[in-house]
């Protein structure tokens, strides 16, 4: 075996050794969240982001989590991550258009639903989220279409 093979080799059994660490990590910290134990389950987040820096689930869950901890502007730049991420996810401009509308930022959260219908037409919590906007604009007439 050459050099560059056993180099080889050796990446791959680390990367396989970090990705199986961070998916136990994420484990973890999903199963923290999901008991309200927010502070704990964003530290293992963070450190799988350590591990694997474009883990989508981890950056997700650390916007979720930061929304429901009313931390929005942090939800706001995790959500944008997510779809730098992966620009194809529906769920994504959705959860980025709920914090947006928190943060009062109405045109921009219309324009993040609007891109997740462009992506999933049939997601009708995107058209209900769309609506309240609509509803608070007083563009009645639109709301109703939503």
């Amino acid at each position: 075996m050459t050099n560059t093979q056993n180099t080889q080799i050796l990446q791959r059994d680390t990367d396989e050794k970090a990705s199986a660490q961070s998916r136990r990590l994420f484990e973890k910290g999903l199963s923290l969240h999901q008991k309200g134990q927010m502070a704990q389950a964003e530290a293992l987040y963070k450190e799988v982001l350590r591990i694997q820096p474009e883990h989508f689930d981890a950056v997700t869950l650390l916007g979720i989590s930061a929304a429901q901890t009313a931390h929005y502007l942090r939800a706001e730049a995790y959500f944008r991550k997510a779809i730098a991420l992966d620009p194809g996810n529906a769920d994504s401009f959705n959860n980025l258009g709920l914090v947006l509308h928190e943060l009062g930022k109405l045109d921009q959260a219309l324009e993040s639903y609007e891109h997740a219908i462009l992506l999933q037409p049939d997601y009708a919590d995107v058209y209900n989220n769309r609506g309240n906007i609509l509803q608070e604009l007083k563009e009645f007439k639109l709301a109703l279409e939503s």
